[in-house]
């Protein structure tokens, strides 16, 4: 070799680079990790029964349960697909019906006063959710990123708020990420356009069409949008003439694949689509639009949220000690797609970006979006926070394997800080509008708010810079903090699952105190609000299920007013000498009890109370005619 043709290192600091370790791993284990589905299993089981250890029940999860009431006393097929058809007031009455089904079988098998009966399908939609995340980071990107994803997910929530009533957001996102899973299987697998794994994958987005309604348009958007992205990549490296591991599929291939998938699914789960649609027409596709709730006309529900910072602060509530590491895991998916070289076992973590993206936009423009807690936003919530946990997990191992900087690995684990401070201070410092507060890009914050997370920013920097001289000293500060990270999420859905109230506990008193009286044939809801009030048929939904369940086969009634009651109870008794009437008089608390009409009115028991209502409850015994000569 010529002097010319050697390499001359003539500078000290490329010698010393050079001659330097590269940095190890901080958890060497996690490249052993595999066969870790007995893990992940319990993972997936464990924190939704702690979820449903204190369950609760909300005004949607009790429309849900009556909803399934009415499948369970349908009395043809036509009833049992469109159990909502007789009640107009129902909102949920254009929802998804899978978990209306599921929650009817499970209360026919468990028994309807039964609690488990009720919650039942939501726990092991849940559970199955956290699995299937699993199966879906595992054809990502490996076994690691698998795990991490199931012990992070586990702990989310809103994955354990889903377990704790009977709403679709876990059946819906169960089977959306089962259906994405089953379609990167089919592409890594098979070179042909339809498989078994295409075939499973269409009926999984088929079930998500009866689960989660317009979330299954949004998984086939994902996995268009998904192809065309990699082929963009495969055409830019091959615009390079770059020597790479090229992909099995064609353009067309992948194109036809993804049609496939999306006519499979609509032939497993369209057929409810055009029996609604052909019963009740525009007014169907409004509401399913709206994920199945319409409490009101779309036109008066915001389509955008009010600013950005709000969606900011309200994106990083979704994920909110993860919020960091999931800004870092897209990156490393971004930077990726952007090397000339490919690895074949990450292809399609594109995918998870282009999920993230199409969520977002469905969550931001959602029909119903300034509604928290509304079945609408639940599902999209579900389906974005799977997506930024699972790019949370791909960020804890990039940090982990040390691909990313020191100083922006520090940042990404410091952010979620400064987002919890934001969030309270916004929380508690802007419903009281006191002292001191500013706007910023929209949204309300304290100066006390601005000046802690000042403190905190300063002193971050001053412990990253102090800890920044040593090499040793550094992995210490990236794995106290990792570690940190995975056990603030752990406590923060602890913290998060709703718990168990007073209005849970009176309801039980109120269905202890119904449940001696049998043999009821029908039942009134009587409403005795003031005249200047607002007049309100409908009880609380959750007061309205606690009694039905006790008397699902007894015919449900609403009225006004005691007058209007009477002959209500008299169309709808068929007296056989045996059946009773049961009349319930609710009306706001503090007011004079509205006297009952004389007759055959007994008391059942002393007034109960619930929430800001009275509930007093009669019963009418009816007479069987004597028989004629």
């Amino acid at each position: 070799m010529s002097t010319a043709e050697s390499p001359v290192l003539n500078d000290n600091s490329a010698l010393e680079q050079l001659a330097a370790e590269p940095d190890r791993r901080l958890f060497p284990l996690l490249g052993r990790a595999d066969a870790m589905l007995p893990l992940v299993v319990v993972l997936s089981f464990l924190p939704a029964l702690y979820a449903l250890a204190n369950r609760t029940l909300t005004e949607p999860g009790a429309w849900q349960g009556l909803l399934s009431l009415e499948c369970l006393a349908a009395r043809d097929l036509s009833e049992f697909v469109d159990p909502a058809g007789s009640d107009p007031a129902q909102p949920l009455r254009f929802q998804a019906p899978l978990m209306n089904w599921l929650t009817a079988f499970s209360m026919w098998l468990f028994g309807v006063g039964q609690t488990a009966g009720l919650v039942a399908p939501a726990y092991f939609c849940t559970a199955g959710l956290v699995v299937a995340a699993y199966v879906f980071a595992r054809r990502l990107g490996g076994e690691q990123l698998g795990l991490m994803s199931a012990v992070l997910l586990a702990f989310n929530p809103r994955i354990l708020q889903g377990a704790q009533e009977p709403l679709p957001q876990s059946a819906a996102v169960l089977f959306a990420t089962l259906a994405l899973a089953g379609m990167i299987a089919h592409w890594q697998k098979s070179s042909a356009v339809a498989s078994y794994r295409l075939l499973l994958a269409g009926i999984a987005l088929g079930m998500c069409l009866l689960a989660g309604g317009i979330v299954a348009p949004v998984i086939v958007l994902v996995v268009f949008f998904h192809v065309l992205l990699w082929k963009a990549v495969v055409w830019r490296r091959s615009g390079l003439r770059l020597v790479w591991d090229r992909s099995r599929l064609s353009r067309r291939t992948a194109l036809r694949s993804a049609a496939v998938f999306a006519a499979t699914g609509f032939a497993v789960g369209g057929w409810h689509l055009m029996f609604m649609g052909t019963r009740y027409g525009a007014e169907f596709w409004r509401g399913w639009a709206a994920a199945g709730t319409e409490p009101s006309p779309l036109s008066e529900q915001p389509l955008v949220r009010a600013s950005l910072a709000e969606v900011a602060l309200d994106l990083s509530r979704l994920a909110l000690p993860l919020s960091g590491l999931a800004l870092v895991g897209l990156f490393g998916i971004v930077r990726d797609l952007r090397h000339d070289d490919e690895d074949p076992g990450k292809r399609h973590r594109g995918l998870l970006v282009i999920w993230v993206g199409i969520a977002l936009c469905a969550w931001i423009i959602c029909p119903g979006a300034r509604r928290p807690g509304s079945p609408t936003v639940q599902v999209w919530e579900t389906l974005l926070a799977v997506s930024l946990v699972i790019s949370a997990a791909a960020g804890f191992l990039e940090i982990a394997e040390r691909r990313i900087g020191y100083l922006a690995s520090a940042a990404a684990m410091i952010l979620p800080l400064a987002n919890a401070a934001l969030l309270f201070d916004r929380a508690s410092a802007e419903p009281a509008r006191t002292g001191r507060w500013f706007t910023l890009w929209g949204a309300q914050f304290s100066l006390g708010g601005a000046l802690a997370l000042a403190i905190l920013a300063v002193g971050a920097v001053a412990v990253v810079r102090l800890i920044a001289a040593r090499a040793a000293r550094r992995a210490a500060l990236m794995t106290t903090l990792l570690l940190a990270t995975v056990f603030a999420n752990c406590l923060w859905g602890a913290l998060a699952v709703r718990r168990t109230s007073g209005a849970d506990r009176q309801l039980a008193e109120i269905r202890a105190g119904l449940a001696p009286l049998k043999s009821v044939e029908s039942c009134t809801f009587v409403s005795l609000s003031a005249p200047e009030e607002q007049q309100r048929l409908h009880p609380p939904a959750q007061l309205a299920f606690v009694v039905r369940s006790l008397w699902p086969a007894a015919e449900m009634s609403y009225a006004g007013s005691w007058e209007e009651a009477s002959p209500t109870r008299r169309a709808n008794s068929e007296p056989n000498g045996n059946g009773v009437s049961v009349l319930i008089a609710w009306f706001p608390r503090g007011r004079n009890r509205p006297a009952a009409p004389a007759g055959a009115l007994t008391t059942l028991a002393p007034a109960f109370l619930y929430r800001s209502f009275e509930v007093v409850a009669y019963s009418f015994r009816e007479q069987s005619p004597k028989p004629g000569p």
